[in-house]
């Protein structure tokens, strides 16, 4: 009953009306919004009910659920790639026994079950002890941070997350397996036997067909001689018959089926992913930025063991430098993990150094751009009235100045080029325009640092029908073009405006700006406030200005700029930490994977360091050539990492959020410094205990 005595309430003075309806527990709530809507098409009504009580902490929520399933779908990607590893390394290590199967007459499909049947047996119990972790982690999290939480958390048992969890792991652990498993099955047995020195290519189906050639005697190749029967036995040659010069060359292959499998499983991941994320099309770009950067990753990969190969060919390139030759050599041999340590590392660091990216681009948007022109202070529902006292006042005092003071009343747009604004076809990035009242102002010359797009701006003595200048990315969403009409609804008056130009506004200069400013004679005559803006040049002036006006005009509105920048800054800087956790399970992902490819190649580094010291190499220099072999694949993979990451910043920042992009350096030699510790720490724990293996019970088993 005091609000009407207290003198806030006047004509163009901003202020919302809330209401609370209860209703019956049996009132069907869609249906009594859409009769809300039906009575008051005007109304302007922001309805909410408990389903959604507050859209904007949903909306949160389902980005930071969007955000954790991609980290996940990455994190599933690089193990996918150190299972595919992993199995090619255990079947290699079982290659005595697959061959042995096939020459007592084992089929290969009967190889394909058994080694099959082990994959999905360790891969249910990898997904189960994931899935428990997965249940018992937000106890966990409750219990360490449901304090500072705003509302009490219960943890229930939801099933549909597990589900999708448990098909996530099977079709990774199927698809990334297939292919080292259908090696495995279809290479001959004397080609087994070999595949340790020299692996044999696998070929696709269309690339197998009859194929002849002569060798270097002149002969002609048999087709006989490379025909295989189905439990596996070969000719003398193993089926992998080459001689030299000789243009035929009949590999193991797989079969239509068989790429029909990993279709259906590279499919399935898609389609799953797609399918349960919150926002699909976003997904989709996630999809394809994956497997783009796979591509490069392994495409790279792949020309950095050639290059290698080709230095190591090169012996007065490194003369002198056997350690740089031998590292070299380890690249490109026969087993190396090259392509499989650049791919899962290198996702990893590319998601890191990509948030690391963008945040400092943020914090350097906010931190140093925006101070520099921000005013100290922003003044709402200043009535016309006390608009002369307040420029005595800033006039008045020291260290303050900069005043600038615009008319401002609020509106909506209610229909586009005659249609109403709920079923006008508009693009969803400009949907929030229509969502509530806008601020709107009138204006005869154009604001300061005004950039028409298209248009031109209107008479400062302009007198006529009204006109509007309207934001370009709003005039683009809506589909208008100049001279379209829109209609405002202002103070429960429609009104049926025109285009007449349109700006580029940057929002980030904190200045005044709108994107509605009609032209001059129409909104002088409704009742309307003023907001203003005002700098000062130190603290104390800050202070005793923030003190004067709060104390002469009670009904003013003031918000310190600074203050909320550094809210800003300091929420960032929380977001960014809780981003960086987040994606640091891709990396630890791709430590997994890197520590799995020095364990499966193990037994040939400890053959490497017993010949070397047999050769008169000490523990020290073999230590050597170890880590300089790994720190050229650090230093190449954090390479391929920071340029991939700063890219996909370079997207997010300069295409989603409309911002200025530059080059973060302390992301870029973190990320460096980072992978080459990782990777040569890696190294260094799984060739010490080879440096120390003995030399004689290698050499007598030799």
């Amino acid at each position: 009953d005091s609000m009407a005595a207290s003198g806030l309430l006047r004509l163009g003075s901003l202020y919302h009306y809330h209401y609370k309806i209860a209703l019956k527990e049996t009132t069907d709530l869609t249906q009594f919004r859409q009769e809300l809507i039906k009575e008051f098409p005007d109304a302007g009504w922001r309805i909410h009910d408990t389903r959604n009580a507050s859209p904007g902490i949903k909306n949160f929520v389902d980005r930071i659920t969007l955000f954790l399933t991609l980290v996940g779908l990455t994190s599933l990607l690089v193990g996918g790639v150190g299972v595919s590893h992993a199995v090619h390394t255990y079947l290699q290590s079982k290659t005595n026994i697959i061959a042995t199967l096939k020459c007592v007459g084992a089929a290969s499909g009967l190889i394909q079950k058994i080694y099959g049947l082990q994959i999905a047996v360790l891969a249910s119990i990898a997904i189960a002890i994931g899935l428990i972790i997965g249940v018992f982690t937000p106890l966990l999290g409750v219990t360490l941070f449901g304090d500072i939480l705003p509302v009490t958390l219960k943890p229930e048992l939801h099933i549909q997350p597990l589900v999708i969890a448990s098909l996530f792991g099977a079709l990774t652990a199927f698809t990334f397996s297939l292919w080292p498993l259908l090696r495995a099955r279809e290479v001959a047995p004397a080609a087994l036997f070999r595949d340790f020195i020299q692996p044999t290519k696998l070929y696709a189906p269309w690339q197998i067909g009859r194929r002849q050639g002569k060798s270097s005697s002149g002969r002609e190749t048999s087709k006989a001689a490379h025909n295989q029967n189905d439990s596996g036995m070969t000719d003398a040659t193993g089926g992998d018959y080459t001689q030299a010069n000789d243009s035929v060359f009949r590999g193991p292959r797989w079969r239509w089926g068989d790429a029909l499998l990993l279709s259906l499983g590279v499919m399935g991941l898609m389609a799953l992913a797609i399918g349960s994320a919150t926002n699909p099309v976003l997904a989709i770009g996630f999809i394809l930025s994956a497997l783009f950067a796979m591509v490069i990753f392994h495409g790279t990969a792949r020309f950095m063991m050639l290059c290698a190969r080709q230095l190591s060919n090169k012996p007065k390139l490194l003369k002198g430098r056997p350690e740089g030759r031998f590292a070299l050599a380890s690249l490109h041999r026969p087993g190396a993990v090259t392509a499989g340590v650049v791919m899962s590392l290198g996702l990893g660091l590319t998601v890191l150094v990509a948030i690391a990216s963008i945040q400092g681009n943020l914090t350097q948007q906010v931190s140093e751009s925006l101070p520099g022109q921000a005013p100290t202070f922003y003044l709402i529902n200043l009535q016309p009235d006390q608009v002369p006292e307040l420029e005595t006042l800033v006039a008045d005092m020291e260290e303050v100045g900069d005043l600038l003071t615009t008319p401002m009343i609020r509106g909506r747009i209610t229909k586009i080029k005659g249609i109403p604004a709920e079923k006008a076809q508009i693009d969803p990035d400009v949907a929030w325009a229509l969502r509530g009242d806008r601020g709107m102002t009138y204006a005869s010359t154009p604001p300061v640092g005004t950039s028409l797009a298209q248009g031109i701006w209107w008479q400062a003595d302009y007198q006529g029908p009204p006109k509007i200048s309207l934001d370009d990315n709003l005039a683009k969403g809506f589909g208008l073009e100049l001279g379209d009409e829109l209609t405002l609804n202002i103070l429960g008056r429609n009104v049926e405006v025109q285009l007449a130009n349109s700006r580029t506004i940057d929002w980030t200069s904190l200045s005044m700006n709108f994107s509605v400013i009609f032209a001059p004679g129409f909104l002088e005559k409704a009742p309307h406030s003023f907001i203003a803006t005002v700098k000062a040049t130190s603290l104390e002036a800050e202070d005793q200005l923030f003190k004067s006006i709060t104390d002469r005009f009670p009904n003013v509105s003031v918000i310190p700029v600074r203050q909320a920048l550094e809210s800003v800054q300091d929420v960032m800087e929380h977001i960014a930490l809780a981003v960086r956790v987040t994606a640091a399970v891709t990396l630890l992902a791709g430590i997994l994977v890197l520590a799995g490819a020095i364990a499966a190649g193990h037994q040939r580094r400890v053959r490497d360091a017993v010949l070397l010291k047999v050769l008169g190499a000490t523990r020290w220099r073999v230590l050597g050539i170890f880590l300089l072999e790994y720190g050229l694949l650090a230093l190449i993979t954090a390479a391929i990492a920071t340029g991939m990451g700063s890219l996909a910043s370079w997207v997010i920042v300069t295409e989603v959020m409309s911002l200025s992009w530059g080059l973060v350096l302390e992301s870029i030699l973190s990320t460096i410094v980072l992978c080459v510790v990782i990777t040569l720490v890696a190294g260094l724990l799984g060739t010490w205990r080879a440096l120390g293996q003995k030399a004689a019970p290698l050499l007598r088993n030799e």
